[in-house]
């Protein structure tokens, strides 16, 4: 699923015009240039607007800008989720919004729910961890910076090419992913007694969630 963002981007070079052109009389452009990058949703006069100008059916390209609105609710209640360790809630936000998040997100969160509902089924805990390794070797997945300070280093992008979804997630929103990846994954060291595995998920596990609470309080 393209991010509306980027389609906007799209629409304005096919259109012929620049950053400033579009955002004439709209907005400055500054902010458009934010809006395309997905850092700000815009108001639905603003878009209107903006695709008016563009020469597109206003009403059919507004949909996907009014479903992404969604996105810091269904995070949030994920993140609840998670801590409350209820599979069934997550995989119930998952259906309802997981096109939404970063592909990075939706793989962590939902190899997170199959554990929890897993039980002893060894095929279960096989597709869980197959969506755990596709999510470590997402080439936008977040990483945590190496440096003497520890986790106070932050949270970069890892990304080995443009991440088209950079200004669609915080720093907190790529920290609880990270927790999340770790928690399944030391679930998952757990099922098959790997326990070196689940001791370094653990470790991992708090570094990010130490991560959380120092930017969550900034």
């Amino acid at each position: 699923m393209t991010p509306p963002w980027v389609q906007l981007r799209q629409l304005r070079k096919a259109a012929g015009l620049t950053q400033a052109e579009l955002a004439a009389g709209i907005v400055t452009q500054s902010m458009l240039c934010h809006i395309e990058r997905g850092r700000v949703i815009p108001a639905e006069d603003t878009l209107r607007a903006l695709l008016t100008k563009l020469k597109v059916p206003a009403e059919e390209a507004m949909q996907p800008w009014r479903a992404w609105r969604n996105r810091g609710r269904i995070r949030d209640r994920l993140w609840i989720a998670v801590n409350l360790e209820d599979g069934p809630l997550m995989q119930q936000l998952l259906d309802e919004g997981g096109h939404l998040l970063v592909p990075f997100e939706r793989q962590v969160y939902t190899g997170f729910a199959g554990a929890l509902t897993a039980g002893e089924r060894t095929e279960a805990w096989a597709a869980v961890r197959e969506v755990l390794e596709k999510a470590a070797q997402d080439e936008n997945r977040p990483v945590l910076r190496s440096s003497r300070s520890g986790p106070r280093a932050g949270i970069s992008q890892g990304g080995r090419k443009r991440d088209v979804y950079a200004g669609a997630w915080t720093h907190i929103d790529k920290a609880r992913a990270l927790v999340t990846e770790a928690k399944a994954q030391w679930l998952a060291a757990r099922h098959f007694t790997d326990d070196e595995g689940a001791l370094y998920w653990k470790q991992v596990m708090a570094l990010y969630l130490w991560e959380t609470i120092w930017k969550g309080a900034q």
